[in-house]
């Protein structure tokens, strides 16, 4: 965004200004949260813009070919001890 068109595109009164947010959004069905991103903010209506490099950083991030968290199975107690 730049610095001369800092006018609230929603309401048109306010001004936005950069803050942190947090992004929570999902992507191909997983909820995802970014905490403390940039963000552009306006100090009347609190309308939120997200820069769109930072929510392409995030997406590609997410479009990783890595494991879930949370489809991790722990193996059981005697699978361990080889029982």
């Amino acid at each position: 965004m730049r610095r001369d068109s800092l006018a609230c595109p929603y309401c048109r009164i306010g001004r936005l200004d950069l803050r942190r947010a947090n992004v929570i959004h999902f992507y191909n069905g997983l909820l995802v949260c970014a905490p403390n991103t940039p963000a552009w903010e306006c100090d009347i209506c609190r309308y939120r813009e997200f820069d769109a490099n930072v929510l392409r950083r995030i997406s590609l991030l997410v479009q990783r070919d890595l494991p879930l968290l949370d489809q991790h199975r722990p193996t059981r107690p005697h699978q361990m001890l080889g029982m």
